[in-house]
């Protein structure tokens, strides 16, 4: 191959080939801009003005994602070694990369045309979330679309734009310039690069009040990344919403019970004291929340199961109190812990404890802290998984994890964690300094056995391990029985109140549109010298549990939950959230509410306990409710109104190996 050896700028060198592969980008991308403009002239209400400032904000963009995706692109051309780039056995990878790139880049367009026909927006956390749930989405996109004839239609476009391209990838591989040069010609995308990491924003995007406007003014790629950065959904700009002033009346309504009084008349103002009913005095008890991995309530024989897979649990659900129609608010673990920890409706997108900003927030281990308890976190697994190490340790809660277990605590491991009976271990030795220190202690234990691979100790159960989630589940029963005969040897056992609930489900899948009844799962309060045993019909789900247990101890406390104590609460007003990362649902009075994005809200009617979802009529205040709670959650946290309020706690963090943390 000839070579050129005196090369004269950008022109004579191989590095204008990103130039001109970045020329086509912004070409392609301000296509789609103008193409979205015109689909979308009636809600841009036909101002020429308008789709100008949108088209040039969008240029700048477009600009500042070229500057980040053609990194690698440039990186090649920068420092491939010229007896490298300019072989004839390389410029096949050259051409088939180009026109890969051309593909991916016209689907990406494709598909972002797609995603605004259906939601009226560019990718956000909703296209996040499709590469969560694959499958269903795969299918849904395979029935909705003529898919074949849509990618030979890509892939004969990008063979229309390749063909012309051929000449300047040729004429790349016949120049001879150094790599000094070549990293000169390229400083100027890399400035770039390293400025709009500094200062682009998506709020570059918003340029009007009108939503149609800012979301053609943004980038697909740029907001896809952003949104999964941001781990959310904006509640305010894709679910049904009501003037502020609804939304706070509602809750206020919706939160009042018996011993709670609000602490003023400003409507925006959730705060309220919480009493004990009576004369009772404050439980300073030990407590101990075991939060058990995937335990679904059609696993518990007490709960109707047929299959003996949890004789254990059973037995001390008899002599428990035992909430029967209780749920979970999502399908992950951190779901569960939110909804346990902060008693919150789980907002649309990623939980809580992944996002920024979630630090000091109003929890139920600000509480224990407040009142004088050593409170933990504890966790047979890493704690940086799910970003739950943080989360708790700037929440009032020490943080014991994998890394807090020497050696001789570890009788068995996997991939998740220590076994449940090494945790259960653990929890007694840091329950038991406590109490040698007369220090009351509250700790949250996640239990890791009942997950794939369904591996634990050899000899435990009649199934072997590995064998699949039956012999996890009868493991899981058979190490929180083995616990409690350990604990019942400490002397602290009788002053202790002891809560079993699970995460999550094994399973939340179904046929319906939210299927609640995959939600169901187990609630035990036990402690017989101070917890009466019975059953709780009322419905209520995770986040109604630490108003609950504050309330079996008579805490007298400021609130600021969304969650109710269910003791107090009359059977016929009990109240259920469920979700998926985008549906949200709320559950009153045999009906199910179903909030989705862009859609109108939509009713079933569904019994307690019953599989079926049957399309119910409107019923505007069932639905009023349900958005006063999930807007209310969302403007609360976006505007720090969740936060804590009682004060800086001290001494709260990550535990150390053999540290007495008092």
């Amino acid at each position: 191959m000839r070579v050129h050896r005196k090369p004269h700028g950008i022109m004579n060198s191989r590095v204008r080939l990103a130039y001109i592969f970045g020329l086509v980008f912004l070409i392609l991308s301000s296509g789609l801009r103008l193409a979205l403009a015109f689909r979308s002239w009636r809600p841009l209400g036909g101002e020429l003005l308008m789709v100008l400032k949108a088209m040039s904000c969008g240029l700048i963009m477009d600009l500042v994602t070229l500057s980040y995706v053609g990194i690698p692109y440039l990186a090649l051309l920068v420092l491939a070694p010229q007896r490298l780039y300019s072989s004839k056995r390389f410029t096949p990878f050259l051409h088939i990369g180009s026109l890969g790139s051309l593909y991916v880049l016209i689907f990406t367009l494709v598909a972002e045309w797609f995603f605004f026909e259906e939601f009226g927006a560019r990718f956000n956390f909703i296209a996040v979330d499709y590469l969560i749930y694959t499958q269903e989405v795969l299918t849904n996109i395979w029935e909705s679309y003529p898919l074949t004839p849509i990618l030979l239609g890509i892939l004969l476009f990008s063979v229309a734009l390749w063909l012309p391209l051929r000449r300047e990838i040729k004429l790349s591989q016949s120049f001879s310039d150094p790599l000094r040069r070549r990293a000169l010609l390229s400083l100027p995308w890399i400035l770039a690069a390293c400025l709009f990491s500094q200062v682009a924003d998506l709020n570059w995007t918003q340029i009007s009040q009108n939503m149609y406007a800012n979301e053609i003014a943004s980038n697909g790629i740029y907001s896809f990344f952003s949104a999964f950065k941001a781990n959310e959904i904006d509640y305010g700009t894709f679910y049904p919403t009501l003037p502020e002033e609804r939304v706070w009346t509602r809750l206020r309504k919706a939160l009042s019970e018996p011993g709670v009084q609000f602490i003023s008349s400003d409507p925006w103002d959730l705060r309220r004291t919480v009493s004990p009913i009576g004369a009772s005095l404050e439980k300073r008890l030990n407590v101990v929340l075991i939060v058990v991995e995937s335990l679904s309530g059609e696993f518990l024989g007490t709960l109707g199961s047929k299959k003996p897979l949890t004789p254990r649990l059973d037995e001390i659900a008899d002599q428990a109190l035992l909430f029967t129609n209780f749920y979970a608010t999502g399908t992950r673990t951190d779901r569960g812990l939110e909804a346990i920890t902060l008693s919150v409706p789980p907002t649309p997108g990623r939980s809580l404890l992944k996002r920024p900003g979630n630090e000091d927030l109003f929890s139920l281990g600000q509480i224990f802290r407040q009142k004088g308890y050593q409170v933990e976190f504890i966790y047979g697994g890493y704690g940086y998984f799910d970003n739950m190490n943080h989360f708790f340790s700037h929440n009032g809660f020490h943080v014991v994890d994998r890394g807090d277990f020497s050696s001789e605590e570890v009788t068995f491991s996997n991939a998740w964690g220590v076994c449940d009976e090494d945790i259960y271990r653990k929890a007694i030795s840091r329950i038991r300094l406590s109490s040698q220190k007369g220090i009351p202690f509250f700790g949250l234990i996640l239990t890791t056995s009942n997950h794939r691979p369904y591996t634990y100790p050899e000899g435990r159960v009649k199934i072997p391990p590995g064998k699949g989630r039956a012999g996890a589940v009868l493991y899981t029963d058979w190490a929180i029985g083995n616990f409690f005969q350990e604990a019942r040897k400490e002397p602290w056992f009788e002053d202790t109140v002891f809560v079993i609930v699970a995460d999550h489900c094994a399973n939340s899948a179904g046929k319906a549109e939210l299927p609640i009844h995959r939600y169901r799962i187990p609630l035990i309060i036990y402690s017989p010298k101070w917890v009466k045993r019975g059953k709780v019909e009322t419905l209520g789900g995770q986040m109604d549990l630490a108003p609950t247990l504050l309330g079996i101890l008579g805490f007298h406390y400021e609130s600021k939950f969304m969650g109710r104590d269910l003791l107090r609460v009359p059977p016929e007003e009990g109240r259920a959230f469920v979700a998926t990362y985008q549906k949200l649902g709320f559950s009153k009075g045999g009906k199910l509410v179903v909030l989705d994005v862009k859609k109108s809200p939509k009713v079933f009617s569904w019994i307690p306990g019953s599989k079926d979802l049957k399309p119910a009529q409107a019923d505007d205040d069932l639905c009023e409710e349900a958005i006063s709670f999930y807007e209310g959650a969302s403007l609360l946290h976006h505007r720090g109104l969740d936060k804590w309020e009682g004060g800086p706690l001290q001494g709260y963090g990550r535990s150390r190996k053999g540290a007495g943390d008092g």
